[in-house]
């Protein structure tokens, strides 16, 4: 389900807003700094029958969570040109030629997991039962560096998308159920809107806020995922 606005997924701010023809004339620049932030957060559970025999119901029992924050930190520089029908960003300068610079805005991005699954065989006649535990696990916090991208599409939309610059370490045992479209470790892609009148405008502070919501349904497995972001564009004078 979308709502109204932007939102979920980032990992990553304005970068990669297609470049423009290099004769083409530019019609508008903006200056701002910008700061990003966001949070996804997954519930699921699990219940599967597997067979029974005389020792009972063999059953598999699983739960967990996994909650995906990511922050730019210190507002960083951004100027937005409008060529026509494209519009170009650039990071870090003000000055858009420049060739060093970054192609996206910098996050720390925090993920923390805790996840169980537990072997179950109970209500048999020739046996005691029994639960399993498949542990040990390595569950907790993972901490990684990533860049926050948006792309714009024809003036009217905004694309938040996220890029890890340096991969968490891996989960060896720390089981996760998400739904299909949601990415697991990482912020999911989603869709915004802000008119091209909003942000050539003169308007000092602008805020783009918004989530989805993301299910999995199945005869073994619920999961249940929602994203939210939050983009804070503050003019530069």
């Amino acid at each position: 389900m979308r709502t109204h606005l932007t939102a979920i997924t980032l990992a990553a701010v304005v970068a990669g807003l297609a470049a423009g023809p290099a004769h083409a004339q530019i019609e508008r620049t903006a200056r701002f700094y910008v700061h990003a932030e966001g949070v996804q957060t997954t519930k699921w559970t699990q219940k599967s029958g597997t067979f029974t025999d005389c020792n009972g119901a063999h059953t598999t029992d699983g739960e967990g969570t996994e909650v995906v924050r990511f922050d730019s930190g210190k507002p960083q520089k951004l100027v937005i040109q409008r060529l026509g029908s494209v519009i170009r960003a650039t990071y870090g300068t003000w000055d858009p030629l420049e060739l060093e610079i970054e192609p996206h805005i910098l996050a720390v991005t925090r993920i923390t997991r805790q996840g169980r699954i537990v072997q179950k065989v109970s209500g048999g006649w020739c046996g005691e039962g029994s639960e399993k535990d498949t542990g040990p696990y390595d569950c907790g916090r993972r901490r990684a560096h990533a860049g926050l991208v948006l792309s714009w599409r024809n003036l009217r939309e905004v694309e938040v998308s996220h890029v890890n610059l340096a991969q968490p370490a891996a989960y060896r045992n720390c089981p996760i159920a998400i739904p299909n479209e949601v990415r697991a470790m990482g912020v999911t892609k989603t869709i915004g809107r802000l008119s091209a009148k909003l942000l050539f405008g003169k308007r000092d502070r602008i805020v783009l806020e918004d989530g989805d919501q993301y299910k999995r349904d199945e005869e073994f497995v619920d999961s249940f995922s929602t994203t939210h972001v939050r983009i804070t564009l503050t003019r530069a004078r």
